[in-house]
Order: C-alpha cells, then structure tokens, then sequence
C-alpha cells in the first residue's frame, strides 16, 4: 500500500483517507468485488420494498466516480486511482475470483455465490428458473394460472411454503425484471370471452398466447426440480 502511495507521489496518510472512504462505500453497498469480470456487485433495492431487490453490476470507472462524486471533496477525487479501491475491498476481505450461481450447494475457494449472498428463499429460487425457462423458450404470452400450478407443484415437491401475496410480488419482479409484464385484475387481457391473468412479454398480443400442454408444463417441473433438488 505504502509503495502505491509513493508511487502516486501522494503521503501514506492521504492513501490511507482515500481507502477508508472507499471502505465506507463498500460497507453502505454491500458490495464485492469480482476479478475475472472486472465488476463490482451489490444486491440491493432502489425502491426500499425487499421484493424489489435486484442484483446491481458496475464498473471499477463508475465506482470510482460514484466515490469521487459522493464521498470526497474536489482536492481528494482528483487523487482517487483504481489501486485505492481494490486495496479497499482487500482490506475488507470482498475480492473473489469470479461469480457463479449455485443452487444448493457451497461453493469452495474465492468463488462468489450470488444465490447465497443474495439470501434467496426456495420459492424464489423456483420462480427465477421458471423465469428463465419462460424466456429461453421465447413464450410471447402465458397465462397466469398455469405459471402459479407449476410454482405452487414446485414449492410441494421442494418442502417449500410461501404466502400467496409474497409469492406473487416475487413472481411479478423477476418477469418485469426479463421484459415481460404480469397482468392481473383490471389489467387481464381478454382471452375469447374471458379476461385472465397472464404474463405478456413487452409488445406482444393475447393473440399470441401460448397454452402450455401437460407435457410441456411436466418438462419445466421435473428440469427445475433437478436442478434444485
């Protein structure tokens, strides 16, 4: 540390000044730092509503203009470099290797989970595998219901519980988080003579509703249940 200081021609005690403010962002963020894809994470939620929580991925350049810009005066940015930040997160032991998504496992080594470090509950984690099933397909509209029975089937077979309010505030965060859109209540489409809740993705039509066969809805069930059993 003391050689970066030299090396920048700045005293070690203003080094120091600058880590410790870079410090205090990393603590107000909750944030890691992940080597391989030169990213700083944090899991957190703009709006304060816990189901709005969403993983947040920056840069080392945005990061240290969002320090630059918050937490120091005008003298103390223009010093800010990029070896004080990674010293910082050093110091506070949040430097992994790289990041990956493990279900029910731990991970060894310097890898940073993001299932663990986010603290999702098992209910969570089936909707997010349906998300993604829903959006590998390319499925335009579904309708609700179908989506809920395979959740809900889910939760069962995974000893999972959750209330039907929280499960489906999560249900409508990760769809809108993919570009799909939940509508329900006054906002159903009209399927034939019936409105119904359905998951439309952002410019598609209920025309374009995609009725999940019994096969189709097993296949989904059972790929989900490996992966998180």
């Amino acid at each position: 540390m003391l050689a970066y200081s030299e090396e920048n021609h700045l005293n070690p005690s203003t080094s120091h000044q600058l880590i410790d403010e870079c410090i205090n962002y990393i603590n107000d963020k909750d944030c890691n730092y992940l080597a391989k894809e030169g990213i700083i994470v944090f899991y957190y939620s703009d709006t304060g509503r816990p189901q709005d929580c969403k993983w947040h991925k920056q840069t080392i350049t945005e990061t240290l203009r969002i320090i630059q810009a918050l937490y120091l005066d005008h003298e103390a940015a223009a010093n800010l470099k990029y070896g004080h930040l990674i010293s910082a997160f050093q110091e506070v032991d949040r430097v992994y290797e790289y990041g990956a998504n493990y279900n029910r496992h731990n991970v060894k080594g310097r890898v940073f989970n993001y299932i663990e470090h986010a603290e999702y509950d098992m209910t969570e984690l089936i909707i997010q595998r349906v998300v993604v099933e829903v959006v590998q397909r390319q499925f335009p509209v579904l309708l609700l219901g179908e989506l809920e029975s395979i959740i809900t089937d889910l939760e069962i077979a995974l000893d999972a519980e959750s209330l039907f309010v929280d499960r489906r505030a999560k249900i409508e965060n990760h769809f809108e988080n993919n570009g799909y859109q939940v509508k329900t209540g006054s906002m159903r489409p009209l399927f034939g003579n019936r409105k119904l809740g359905a998951v439309v993705k952002i410019g598609s039509y209920p025309s374009e509703l995609v009725n999940l066969t019994s096969a189709m809805q097993t296949d989904i069930f059972n790929r989900i249940k490996r992966e998180l059993k």
